[in-house]
């Protein structure tokens, strides 16, 4: 047994110390590194370890993200305010550029939340920019175009520094502003303090008064890009991720994840150094097996779970099990094709095809009853009596009680996150679900695994089917990777055609077969 924590999540940390290092040891001390190849969890094990916590931001880091946030809050508020001119024409309350309050009507605009990305607001304000200077070139009104006009030079000195407001003032027609040949002369002044702070960058808060003179004198949009630049220097000598490896859509997000599954994690207990971002390939996938054989990689565990909603239920998987294998596992076959998530046309169709070869094997090569249904939705709840086996798509977290579930049934669906819950008895997830209500064998997946991450039906069943497999070599065949969101709940020694195969070796795809 291991002291471990009984949450369904752990930390990353809490994993190592608590489940992975002492496991090693013991396996180690007893002899049995090299001679155990398949580890089965059970009940209290935490289901699902978490991605390392990033190192804490020094004060450095926090004060460059800061200055930068900061920038970006003053030009998502320049732009509600340049929406404004040449539509409100204000009484001033100084003679001078600065405070941009004193130029513009009260209450100012909010800005609006949440911040438009950097890019797409410097976009959108450069051409509404364009806009407002031929609106202001086109009043009529004297006293109203030198109060837009004002304005726009006010916003064109925050936006773009000194050197934006000595180009505007070379093409406006109002009267009232600083001397050309003046604001040359702080502007050079302000560019040599910016190559040094390029040079030198600062490491310390009182020399963050550097990027207060370049937003002041220079251009706000580079002191935006200059904070997040000292920032990456922070970074660099920090050891925080940079900036741009961040991931820019959920997709990319996922793909970098370090969470797993534990199960998925201890397949390469024995493995001294792979990556925690997103997968790694199974070795023990028939697929890439073969293209390893010369490379030596690192022992592959074989792992399952046997665990539930409740210890019955944990204890119903192991017993049901050992019972079925004594006399076969029959009943029908139930695939659901026709009800895919949300992907494209091309992508459900070409997946549905895995069911319809499955359906076809069936039928030509055993004597299983299989019943496929190609249309949406899933199958509907009292459809499905005499369930042993079962494979389909797609019901996010909502699980249609169609089934009349076999002792012994094997099989799952299709779908993220069906296992994240998996003690929560009041959870709709199917591999809860399933569990519950009689299946001893299922796969799921304890965050957004992809469809790629799932075994193919046909390949799973079709070892299955010859008996001569148990579940966990079936399973660790055909799953793609390790390492990732991805666990088989069932018995691992579990095998339901042992005494009546369906299928012979030479039925399936040369080489698929161990």
């Amino acid at each position: 047994t291991l002291k471990t924590s009984t949450n369904v999540n752990i930390a990353r940390v809490g994993y190592e110390r608590q489940i992975l290092t002492p496991l090693k040891r013991i396996l180690t001390e007893r002899g049995l590194a090299s001679k155990i190849r398949c580890l089965v969890i059970l009940y209290g094990v935490p289901v699902r370890v978490m991605g390392p916590k990033p190192p804490k931001p020094t004060d450095q880091q926090q004060l460059y993200r800061r200055e930068a946030t900061r920038a970006h809050y003053r030009l998502a508020s320049d732009y509600q305010l340049l929406a404004t001119v040449a539509r409100e024409f204000p009484t001033h309350q100084t003679t001078k550029l600065k405070p941009l309050g004193k130029l513009f009507a009260a209450p100012l605009p909010k800005v609006i939340e949440p911040l438009k990305p950097f890019e797409p607001l410097r976009r959108d304000l450069e051409i509404l920019l364009q806009q407002k200077r031929q609106r202001v070139a086109n009043i009529e009104d004297p006293a109203k175009r030198q109060i837009a006009d004002r304005q726009l030079g006010a916003l064109v000195l925050d936006i773009y520094g000194l050197e934006g407001l000595i180009d505007h003032l070379r093409s406006a027609r109002s009267a009232g502003y600083p001397d050309i040949q003046h604001i040359q002369r702080v502007l050079e002044a302000a560019q040599k303090q910016l190559e040094q702070s390029q040079q030198d960058p600062p490491d310390t808060a009182e020399k963050v008064e550097i990027l207060e003179n370049i937003k002041a004198q220079l251009v706000l949009l580079d002191a935006l890009g200059g904070a997040c630049k000292l920032y990456d220097h922070a970074v660099a000598k920090g050891g925080m991720p940079p900036q741009d490896e961040k991931p820019k859509n959920f997709e990319e997000k996922t793909r970098i994840a370090a969470d797993a599954s534990v199960d998925s994690e201890l397949a390469l207990m024995w493995w001294p150094e792979y990556p925690l971002k997103g997968w790694v390939n199974n070795s023990l996938y028939w697929r890439i097996a073969p293209q390893l054989q010369d490379q030596s990689p690192p022992l592959t565990l074989m792992t399952a779970r046997i665990d539930a909603s409740s210890v019955e239920d944990a204890m119903r998987m192991i017993k049901e099990a050992s019972a079925v294998e004594k006399t076969g596992l029959r009943g029908h076959f139930y695939l659901d094709a026709g009800g895919g998530p949300p992907l494209s046309p091309a992508m459900v169709s070409q997946y549905d095809k895995h069911f319809s070869f499955l359906h076809n094997l069936l039928r030509q090569k055993t004597n299983i009853q299989s019943i496929l249904d190609t249309q949406r939705p899933v199958f509907q709840p009292g459809t499905c009596p005499n369930a042993a086996l079962y494979v389909g798509w797609y019901s996010l977290r909502k699980y249609v009680p169609a089934f009349g579930w076999k002792t012994g049934a094997v099989g799952w669906h299709v779908a993220s996150w069906e296992a994240q819950h998996l003690r929560d008895p009041e959870s709709q997830e199917w591999c809860v679900q399933m569990l519950q209500n009689g299946v001893a064998a299922t796969i799921g997946a304890v965050g957004e695994p992809f469809l790629v991450s799932f075994p193919i039906p046909e390949e799973f069943f079709a070892l299955l089917l010859t008996g001569k497999y148990t579940l966990a070599e079936c399973y660790w065949r055909t799953c793609p990777m390790a390492s990732w969101r991805m666990m088989l709940l069932g018995d691992p020694l579990y095998n339901p055609f042992a005494v009546n195969p369906q299928l012979s070796v030479e039925d399936l795809p040369e080489g698929l077969a161990p």
